[in-house]
């Protein structure tokens, strides 16, 4: 896919047919740290590193699972989806740059893909990421997979989001004190 509409206004566009990467990264690393949690950094390098320690697995290893949605008239990035198709196969990179990664890994075979989203907080409310993950889930079903999960918190806002996109499995586990939040949609 290299442009689907969305509507009169957004497109998506997988990340393998930009030719403009560079301003595109930069949109994305806006919308990764206005979703981000953490706000505080001491150098720009830690900023950075905490960047690439979430996002570069995606565009070194699954450019073709990463989705932006577009602004078809200003053509800003609204938000953006990253995708892999088998978290088995991550499991060594992943787990070495994200130490919680392998707490649900039991779980890979029955839900292999996974994904993340962010969108702008100016663009959330518009339908935008449930086009992404749309998405998404087209091409993985293309693929014979079995199914799609995402890891969030228990109590985070973007339950309800999931739930709304078919994301029903559901298993809660401990990380150092903290609950992490499994969710899947079988496919």
């Amino acid at each position: 896919m290299s442009q689907k509409s969305v509507n009169n206004s957004i497109s998506l566009v997988s990340w393998s047919t930009l030719t403009e990467a560079t301003s595109r990264t930069a949109e994305i690393r806006e919308i990764f740290f206005l979703s981000s949690l953490r706000k505080d950094f001491i150098t720009e390098e830690e900023k950075e590193n905490f960047f690439n320690r979430w996002t570069q697995y995606y565009f070194d290893f699954c450019p073709d699972s990463l989705f932006l949605a577009l602004d078809t008239i200003t053509q800003k990035t609204l938000g953006y989806l990253t995708g892999c198709e088998d978290s088995q196969l991550a499991l060594p990179l992943l787990s070495s740059q994200i130490p919680s990664y392998p707490l649900f890994s039991d779980q890979f075979q029955q839900y292999p893909a996974h994904l993340h989203i962010n969108l702008h907080p100016e663009s959330r409310g518009r339908g935008i990421g449930s086009h992404l993950i749309s998405q998404y889930i087209q091409k993985i079903k293309q693929m014979d997979l079995t199914g799609v999960h995402i890891i969030t918190s228990p109590k985070a806002q973007n339950v309800s989001f999931y739930q709304k996109n078919g994301f029903e499995t559901t298993l809660t586990r401990d990380w150092k004190g903290y609950p992490l939040y499994f969710m899947g949609r079988p496919l």
